[in-house]
């Protein structure tokens, strides 16, 4: 029996460890910002997966991204 999970026009649903691991990044990327931007850091880099380069994320636009995954259970479009 095939996964529901993976066939296209379902909704992605997150597990709740999946779930709780981006919450928790959620909290992290608070604790950052609120450390870091005191300090004129605008947001932070991160090695991409996909394709190996480093791309620049602003807090607000980390932070939607990771809200949109909550929502939808899919990331952004890369």
């Amino acid at each position: 029996m095939e996964d529901e999970r993976n066939e296209p026009d379902q909704p992605y649903e997150l597990t709740a460890e999946e779930r709780r691991d981006i919450q928790a990044d959620l909290d992290d990327l608070s604790s950052m910002r609120s450390a870091f931007s005191t300090q004129g850091v605008k947001g932070v880099v991160i090695a991409c997966q996909d394709c190996g380069a480093n791309h620049f994320y602003e807090w607000e636009l980390l932070r939607d991204n990771l809200e949109h995954m909550l929502k939808t259970g899919e990331p952004r479009m890369h």
